[in-house]
């Protein structure tokens, strides 16, 4: 008698797909589709590397110094994924955090900080999807002025959650107003890693040394100071 042949298995093309849906009240750092440039010479798609970095810099730090009208410190927790990481390291002290409870706690603990931006680069991310940029300045902490920098790197929410209804299995994750609203602009990014760095030293020095660095990536924008 012949054996049997091992039936084969067969993945639908309708099976549901699931997303890490961000929280129901995250907020976005969103891109303007009128703001999307064009894609440069043999590369498919643009970067949108540069038009994040600068959108980042104008809300994030505002948060700090009261500049962002209505902006609550407490809410700045709400721009990072659900699997973020952040970490602070002042001198020789060096504390990593994950979870929103975490990370919330890690911002209030900069509360009455104010940063001054003199430089940033930023790039794709290595699977081209993401953001990473370096941002340095000068910030005032506990009435004392420091150099920082401060390394970013920045997820795209993928819209393809809006034509796959598989999340939707889970209650607890569904679509926010805010996502929604965000799609309808452009292109939504959270902070799935933070590294804030403030380097000891005379911040004069320390100032001069950091503006002859040569620029390797994509240059922003420097603020006027």
């Amino acid at each position: 008698s012949h054996a049997p042949h091992p039936q084969q298995q067969h993945t639908s093309p309708t099976q549901p797909i699931t997303f890490d849906l961000p929280t129901s009240d995250a907020l976005f750092i969103t891109i303007p589709r009128l703001e999307r440039p064009p894609a440069l010479p043999g590369h498919p798609d643009p970067s949108l590397a540069v038009p994040a970095a600068r959108h980042f810099i104008s809300k994030y730090y505002a948060y700090f110094d009261g500049m962002q009208l209505g902006a609550h410190l407490g809410d700045l927790v709400r721009y990072y994924t659900v699997k973020a990481q952040k970490s602070i390291s002042i001198g020789g002290a060096h504390s990593v955090v994950a979870g929103k409870d975490d990370i919330a706690t890690q911002i209030q603990s900069l509360a009455g900080s104010s940063f001054v931006v003199r430089g940033v680069v930023a790039q794709d991310s290595a699977g081209g999807k993401g953001v990473h940029m370096l941002v340095t300045g000068v910030a005032t902490l506990n009435g004392n002025s420091m150099h920082f920098a401060h390394s970013i790197s920045l997820v795209p929410i993928d819209d393809a959650i809006l034509r796959y209804p598989g999340h939707r299995e889970n209650a607890a994750n569904t679509i926010s107003p805010t996502l929604t609203e965000a799609f309808g602009l452009g292109y939504p990014y959270q902070i799935h890693n933070d590294a804030l760095a403030f380097l000891s030293g005379d911040v004069g020095t320390c100032q001069q040394s950091v503006a002859q660095q040569p620029q390797t990536t994509q240059p922003v924008h420097q603020p006027p100071g």
